[in-house]
């Protein structure tokens, strides 16, 4: 992790990847994904929470822009990301 963004919160890293920073978004899974890849291995089996946490971080990258460290909770924000890919893989599977 880069010491710029070491102990950074995850409402910083949030705001910086909705600018487009690659980094805060490697910080922010390495943060965040052994308890996010916890939860879907207990639900899904290895093999498919692999691929559901990379969708998790698409969506993180995609959807950043949204997120508004005034109003939301970066972790309640993060949570609806995980529950959305979640859903739909209940739905695939």
């Amino acid at each position: 992790m880069p010491i710029a963004y070491h102990g950074r919160s995850l409402s910083e890293l949030l705001s910086l990847i909705a600018k487009g920073d690659r980094e805060a978004l490697r910080t922010a899974y390495l943060q965040s994904s052994g308890a996010i890849n916890a939860r879907l291995v207990i639900a899904f089996g290895v093999e498919i929470a692999e691929d559901m946490l990379v969708e998790i971080f698409v969506r993180v990258w995609i959807d950043a822009a949204t997120f508004d460290a005034e109003v939301d909770d970066p972790d309640s924000w993060l949570g609806e990301r995980v529950t959305e890919v979640m859903r739909a893989a209940a739905k695939r599977h």
